[in-house]
Formats: C-alpha cells, structure tokens, sequence
C-alpha cells in the first residue's frame, strides 16, 4: 500500500515551518551556559527538520500530477 503524501502536503508544510520555528527558538536560546543535553536536543530538531524536509520534498514536489 503506498501513502499518499499529495494529501497531507499541507500538514507537512505546517509541520516544517513548526519544526523550524523551534530549532531557532533552540538555537538562539542555547548557549554555552546551558547543559549538553539541551544543545544536543536542538541538533536533535535540525535532524527531524531535515528528514521532513526530504520526504516533503521525494512525497510531494517530485510528484508527477
């Protein structure tokens, strides 16, 4: 069974701009004052961003329509 992700391009477009509203957040917020673990969470959040930047990209924007 193939996913159809056509259907949900508007939920993962949403979900990139979440995902990259946090890492900011994330990146400006973290300095080296704070613990290695919160640091490690934001390279955690580049990570996701960029998985679901590469499915939004293979699932949707290579679709032949």
């Amino acid at each position: 069974m193939r996913m159809n992700l056509i259907a949900y391009r508007g939920i993962l477009r949403l979900l990139m701009i979440v995902e990259l509203v946090l890492f900011l957040l994330g990146a400006i917020l973290v300095t080296n004052m704070h613990p290695l673990w919160l640091q490690q969470l934001v390279t955690v959040l580049f990570l996701i961003l960029a998985l679901t930047a590469v499915v939004y990209y293979i699932g949707v924007m290579r679709v032949q329509y």
